[in-house]
């Protein structure tokens, strides 16, 4: 009888977890298919250079994200450039 009853709710459960939600027509999905396309079209505008060094472009990738931040301080240093001779 135990056995019965635990098979039993073992289907019913995988019955529901089977059944759940219709994420076909969700608010997520729908912005997700948006967000992709939208980087897609960027990808096929822009492209990518021909790295074929992981790290380096995986560095490129994360520097062309910080540059799209607001509020980036970007800081030159004057110190090792050669002296300009301005005439008098």
């Amino acid at each position: 009888m135990k056995k019965l009853a635990s098979g039993i709710s073992i289907a019913l459960v995988s019955v529901f977890l089977l059944m759940g939600t219709d994420e076909c027509n969700s608010s997520d999905t729908k912005q997700r298919d948006a967000q992709e396309k939208i980087l897609l079209e960027a990808n096929a505008q822009t492209g990518m250079p021909a790295i074929k060094n992981f790290r380096e472009r995986k560095l490129l990738k994360d520097i062309l994200e910080l540059r799209d931040q607001d509020g980036l301080t970007q800081v030159q240093i004057l110190a090792s450039a050669p002296k300009t001779i301005m005439p008098r």
